[in-house]
């Protein structure tokens, strides 16, 4: 057999095995994008702790006081949040809106219009709500996956530094700069998407959770779990739940209730997330465009359900490594 039609049968056999891994995988394509999310989210504590306990215990260490705490929580979280807006009362709810709309003295609007812009709002949103709660109440293949993510963010601990040695080897010399250029600012954008920004909003949560139950606000869980995921969000923030809130407790007449909530969000919930969380967790510099953000956790989720949570960020950092790799005048995708 000739070199050159050994090359060729090779490169079918790789394209064979590659298209097979895929197939395989693709049913828990949510899963493995779930597990490389918690293990950058697992990676600082991880860090910290490899130096006294090496790669293997270290990995187990963090898998069981963070990575299966937090998958249970946010379990808990998400299944809270949906049976809550499944249960709405739509008409109620305009109707209420209306009532407080005119208590306020905002007569002139009609309550056709509004019930109109509702309607539409939430004809819009239910689908996709639909859908995550549909994922959620799938249990059984729920843990399966849970399992599989707790086994796969061990490994992507424990060996996920080979990822480079994996695959350099098959880079021609002529890219090997590139590459390990594009590598690095990939490293970088999941870190800025993952460990900055969900965990900025996990502190923001468990904050909000401890300050709404000491208030006395009515699920404080629930709203603790919304303030931390607008968080992620630039401009919408924490201050799209205690502002609207703390209108409504004016309204109805409870003002110390009112101000104490206005006060606690717009320290913990607004200025501490921007100039005290997130500073100490990345520097400016290398931070992700807000754009990009806003596409990784707000559009990920309304496209793809509860794995647009891991998988946007995912898409939208290999987005953001690309267009942020340079070589002189050449882009990682050399066209020569």
């Amino acid at each position: 057999m000739k070199e050159n039609e050994y090359r060729f049968l090779m490169r079918i056999f790789v394209l064979i095995s590659f298209l097979s891994v895929m197939i395989i995988a693709f049913p828990f394509l949510d899963t493995i994008a779930f597990a490389c999310a918690f293990a950058y989210m697992t990676e600082p504590f991880f860090s910290a702790l490899k130096k006294y306990t090496g790669r293997t215990l270290g990995a187990i260490l963090c898998i069981l006081m963070i990575t299966v705490p937090a998958i249970i929580l946010v379990f808990l979280i998400l299944t809270d949040i949906f049976e809550f807006l499944n249960s709405l009362d739509y008409a109620g709810f305009v109707d209420y809106t209306v009532q407080f709309i005119n208590y306020i003295g905002l007569q002139n609007i009609a309550k056709e219009d509004l019930s109109s812009i509702l309607s539409e709002i939430w004809n819009f949103l239910k689908p996709t709500l639909n859908k995550m709660a549909g994922q959620i109440y799938g249990i059984p293949l729920l843990l399966i996956k849970g399992l599989v993510t707790v086994f796969l963010t061990y490994y992507f601990l424990k060996d996920g530094y080979r990822f480079k040695d994996a695959v350099m080897p098959h880079v021609p010399e002529v890219y090997h700069v590139q590459t390990e250029l594009f590598i690095r600012k990939l490293h970088e954008a999941y870190k800025n998407l993952f460990v900055v920004n969900a965990l900025t909003a996990f502190t923001v949560g468990l904050i909000s959770i401890a300050g709404f139950w000491a208030i006395g606000l009515p699920n404080p869980v629930t709203l603790g779990a919304l303030s931390g995921i607008l968080t992620l969000l630039p401009i919408v923030g924490g201050w799209t739940i205690y502002m609207p809130l703390s209108v409504y407790y004016i309204a109805v007449g409870m003002y110390s209730k009112a101000i104490l909530l206005f006060g606690f969000g717009v320290l913990f919930l607004s200025l501490a997330p921007d100039f005290v969380i997130r500073p100490r967790l990345v520097n400016h510099e290398s931070s992700i465009h807000p754009a990009f953000a806003l596409v990784a956790f707000l559009m990920g989720p309304l496209a793809l359900g509860i794995t647009g949570f891991a998988l946007g960020p995912l898409i939208m950092g290999t987005f953001d490594a690309i267009f942020r790799v340079k070589n002189g005048k050449d882009s990682i995708i050399n066209l020569k």
